[in-house]
């Protein structure tokens, strides 16, 4: 299923690239003088990267909070996942992740103690990141590739800046093929128009 998920994500972005460079470029305006400052394809300005349709609000937990004190999280927070870090004076850099179905699994499955055994014992020995400048194929790859359905979101420092789910990325492609037929509708209105 995970497969399936991303490969409709490839397509759809695959589709939106074509028609975004089919599409006539017009130059862009500047407001303030009315002037033409340029034309082509600006990827800094249009491009969707993961750092805007990440949710910034994450909820994280040191290595040494107990598995009872995550899944409370959870329940408090209505999540599934809390992102293990390492916190400094100014920084949150994250180390793990732990999701309520590690919880079942890896303590809750197997009768250890929920007050003992830490998020830091049960989080997945390597962790895998995503820059909150990656596009959303690039994410999709990374997910794709290494077969989860959350990333932490990083900034340029290292610092945990959100998370980012399959679920995001779905949203965000549908937003955009939802676009995509709104242009397609109102060509069609205007070709009616211009040809009465």
């Amino acid at each position: 299923m995970r497969l399936r998920c991303a490969a409709i994500i490839v397509f759809w972005h695959q589709a939106l690239t074509k028609i975004k460079n089919a599409a006539p470029q017009t130059p862009k305006m500047n407001p303030r003088a009315g002037a033409r400052v340029g034309g082509g394809n600006d990827e800094k300005d249009t491009a969707m990267t993961i750092g805007k349709i990440c949710n910034h609000e994450v909820v994280s937990a040191a290595r040494d909070t107990t598995v009872q004190a995550a899944a409370k999280l959870m329940r408090h927070f209505h999540v599934g996942t809390v992102v293990v870090v390492d916190a400094g004076d100014d920084s949150r850099v994250p180390v793990g992740i732990v999701t309520d179905r590690d919880i079942v699994i890896e303590v809750c499955a197997v009768d250890l103690n929920q007050n003992v055994i830490t998020v830091g014992d049960i989080m997945a020995p390597e962790l895998v990141t995503v820059r909150e400048d990656e596009g959303l194929l690039q994410t999709v790859e990374i997910m794709r590739y290494k077969g989860v359905r959350r990333l932490p979101v990083v900034d340029k420092n290292g610092n945990l800046s959100g998370i980012v789910s399959i679920d995001d990325l779905f949203e965000a492609l549908t937003e955009q093929m939802a676009e995509m037929g709104r242009i397609l509708g109102r060509e069609r209105e205007h070709e009616i128009q211009n040809r009465r």
